[in-house]
C-alpha cells in the first residue's frame, strides 16, 4: 500500500518557493491517483484530496496574484525615465 500525502501547514505554503509548491502538488496528485487505484479507504482518500485541494489553492492565487501584478505595471505611465537615481539629496 502506498504512504499517504504529505502534509503542507497553510503558513509554510504561503512562503513556499514556487518550484516547491509544483512539486509538492505534482506529488500529492500521484500520490492521490495511487490511492485510488489501490482502492485505499475512503477517509484516506479524502484526506489526500483536501492536501491536493490546499495545494492547487495556493498555486491558483499565486497565478491571480501574478496575472493582477503584471495589468497593474501594464498600466502604470513610465516613471522610471524621469526618477532621479540615487534618491533624495
Amino acid at each position: 500500500m502506498s504512504q499517504g500525502v504529505q502534509q503542507f501547514h497553510t503558513d509554510r505554503l504561503a512562503v513556499m518557493p514556487e518550484d516547491d509548491l509544483n512539486r509538492a502538488l505534482r506529488r500529492a496528485q500521484e500520490q492521490l491517483g495511487k490511492l485510488r487505484r489501490e482502492g485505499t479507504s475512503f477517509g484516506l482518500r479524502q484526506y489526500a484530496e483536501i492536501e491536493v485541494c490546499y495545494l492547487q489553492r495556493e498555486a491558483e492565487v499565486r497565478a491571480r496574484r501574478r496575472i493582477a501584478h503584471d495589468r497593474w505595471l501594464r498600466s502604470r505611465p513610465d516613471h522610471n525615465a524621469a526618477a532621479p537615481r540615487g534618491g533624495r539629496r
